[in-house]
């Protein structure tokens, strides 16, 4: 199935897309069509999950018996009825297909969609963020794709373009990657001629993969997978000595607590990440999958944390903060390692971050990861946050260097270190809750551009976050004075890919 060009004139007087040619115009394959239909009977399927749910929750399992006995004999009018449904809404899809395509042109990338109401999104090459491709089932079936552009402004969703083949993915990835590159250098962009997929993406070199057995342990070794184990043990003791379908609404407490955790075991699956020209490459999952492209100067802060059931594992987690990603969690669309050791998290560590700030780098690590109180490079949280932070006090503690501010944080569950780059936050603040003022305690944050999770260190003695703001302050006045960052060439050249 090939890439079509739409010959269709636009509207002259609908500006801004009346500036793009004809000929640049391109439509998606026919497939997509059938990927809408198929979103459609899966949102059915959920309707009636959780339509059973909810009589469940409010009326008991004899109002569900009655309610299937009463459907079961209008069961061929009903399935007459979806497929009806489910035909209109392709007929439909077919249509909007027809009104759907994009564009490749040098002040950007232009999608225009809409049957009644017209929609035009102008993506500027300056403001690509990040670039991904995906598949559901369908299209994995298919041997096709979508390609996600995330611009990172507030407010908006990513522009996708898809279904296409994966051919056309990969290249029209390559080429728009490349384009946004050289327009944050003021070059002009090339795309040549990616539509015959000749724009190939350049080779990749292994760093990291994720083995089944280390994501099957760390899901068992969580608090939702521990949960849904005492769960599935207690739906199955109620079976046991209940009589009849009594024990049928716990089987949908657990089927709704594992459904989480295996969502998240199904994108994580198979993780791989590769070192391309372009920057970080992360392909996963095990139906739908998904490949990232994380561009290191794009990078606003990097976690390093490990929940305590992972500590006799030795197994960490490394997560990214990017516009695209949006923030510093375990959200699967952020992370890079799921699941790794000491030395492949401090390995990747190194690939986005090409300077530490300090002197002696490795023993700064050892401090970051698992040091506890005050250093020369340290300030701690003072004795009397143990009030609000009982469990990890001894081990908070905020250190600033030349490059980043690193935050080292224990708690009960977990223990995590962040490393924010000083120019690329964008205000900093101070807070104070009721408990903190009559403790003369304060927390620091680190405000980020359309970010939900911002990075706090909490629990500094009040005179300690005065002077650190304030030296943060002029740290990130001298990186973005310095302008500094690191080229994508530079970026290159010190991990050896060419």
């Amino acid at each position: 199935m090939s890439l079509e060009s739409d010959p269709a004139q636009l509207d002259q007087s609908d500006a801004p897309h009346s500036a793009v040619p004809d000929t640049q115009w391109h439509r998606f394959t026919k497939a997509t069509v059938l990927g809408d239909a198929l979103k459609l009977v899966g949102f059915l399927g959920l309707a009636v999950f959780y339509g059973a749910k909810q009589i469940l929750e409010n009326d008991g399992i004899d109002e569900l018996r009655d309610s299937v006995s009463g459907i079961s004999s209008f069961i061929l009018i009903i399935l007459a009825a979806v497929a009806a449904f489910v035909l209109i809404v392709t007929v439909f899809s077919a249509i909007t297909w027809r009104f759907k395509r994009f564009a490749l042109v040098p002040d950007g990338i232009h999608l225009q969609s809409g049957v009644f109401i017209k929609q035009h999104v102008h993506v500027r090459w300056d403001r690509v963020q990040s670039v991904d491709i995906s598949q559901n089932l369908v299209a994995r079936v298919l041997n096709q794709g979508s390609v996600a552009v995330e611009s990172g402004a507030a407010g908006t969703d990513d522009v996708e373009l898809g279904l296409l083949t994966m051919k056309h993915c990969e290249a029209l990835r390559q080429v728009i990657m490349e384009a946004s590159a050289a327009a944050r250098l003021g070059k002009d962009p090339e795309f040549g001629d990616w539509t015959k997929g000749s724009a190939v993406t350049a080779q990749e070199f292994p760093i990291y993969a994720l083995e089944p057995r280390r994501l099957v342990l760390t899901t068992l070794y969580s608090v939702s997978g521990i949960a849904g184990i005492f769960s599935l043990a207690g739906t199955l003791l109620v079976g046991l000595v209940l009589d009849g379908f009594a024990w049928i609404p716990f089987l949908f407490v657990v089927l709704g607590s594992a459904w989480s955790s295996i969502k998240k075991l199904a994108k994580t699956w198979g993780t791989k990440v590769f070192l391309a020209s372009n920057g970080v490459r992360i392909r996963s999952g095990l139906v739908s999958t998904f490949a990232q492209t994380v561009a290191p100067g794009r990078v606003h802060a990097i976690e390093i944390n490990q929940p305590r059931m992972w500590r006799r594992l030795g197994w960490w987690r490394l997560s990214v903060l990017t516009l695209a990603t949006g923030e510093v969690n375990d959200d699967a669309d952020a992370l890079v390692i799921p699941v790794g050791t000491r030395e492949e998290v401090e390995r990747m560590l190194w690939v986005i971050l090409p300077d530490l700030g300090v002197d002696d780098a490795q023993a700064f690590l050892e401090e970051a990861f698992a040091g506890s109180g005050g250093s020369v490079a340290f300030t701690p949280a003072p004795e009397q946050s143990k009030w609000l932070d009982p469990v990890g006090w001894r081990s908070n503690a905020i250190a600033l260097t030349r490059t980043v501010a690193v935050l080292r944080w224990s708690g009960f569950w977990r223990r995590s270190t962040k490393f924010v780059l000083h120019d690329h936050y964008q205000s900093l603040a101070l807070g104070q809750g009721p408990l903190e003022r009559r403790l003369e305690l304060a927390s620091l944050r680190f405000c980020m551009v359309n970010v939900a999770v911002i990075p706090i260190q909490s629990h500094l003695r009040l005179d300690d976050a005065v002077r650190l703001i304030g030296n943060e302050s002029v740290a990130g006045k001298v990186r973005r004075a310095a302008a500094d960052r690191e080229s994508i060439e530079a970026w290159r050249l010190r991990v050896g890919v060419h």
